[in-house]
């Protein structure tokens, strides 16, 4: 299994290392980061690192299924939430409401409801939250809007 590494306080996952020359050719790097798309993050209540690695290990593999991409294309991070709270109440483990949000290029309706469908079954299995509780938010990278591999993304 994937090994995580703490970044910005958050677990990043590559789930597939892509050598990165030191010049990328616009047309290389559409292709590396364009199609390296959706990335994934999770912030959720604090987890054992076992259960973070199988859920964005889980959430690479379903997600680029329901999307019909590479799952070495899906980037997923794990933030945790060193609180939350559901109205008044304060969540705890199996009562929280992890939020995931999708950032990725526009996709049809039915991809996109099919990612977040993914998303949300597998953070809540992982996480033993109803999927009901889980909330997911995709994100439409416009051309332009990003910037990775040393140049914006188109």
């Amino acid at each position: 299994m994937t090994r995580g590494i703490l970044h910005c306080g958050a677990w990043v996952y590559p789930v597939r290392a892509v050598p990165v020359p030191r010049f990328i050719a616009p047309s290389v790097r559409d292709h590396l980061y364009t199609w390296g798309m959706p990335i994934v993050v999770v912030t959720a209540l604090a987890a054992d690192s076992p259960v973070v690695d199988r859920l964005l290990v889980r959430l690479a593999e379903q997600v680029a299924e329901a999307i019909s991409c590479e799952v070495g294309d899906v980037w997923s991070s794990f933030v945790p939430a060193s609180a939350q709270r559901i109205g008044a109440r304060v969540a705890a483990p199996g009562e929280q409401c992890p939020i995931v949000v999708v950032r990725g290029r526009a996709r049809g309706a039915d991809r996109v409801a099919a990612g977040m469908a993914a998303a949300a079954r597998v953070t809540g299995e992982e996480l033993g939250v109803p999927m009901e509780d889980v909330w997911v938010q995709w994100v439409d990278v416009e051309p332009g809007r990003a910037f990775a591999g040393g140049g914006l993304i188109g």
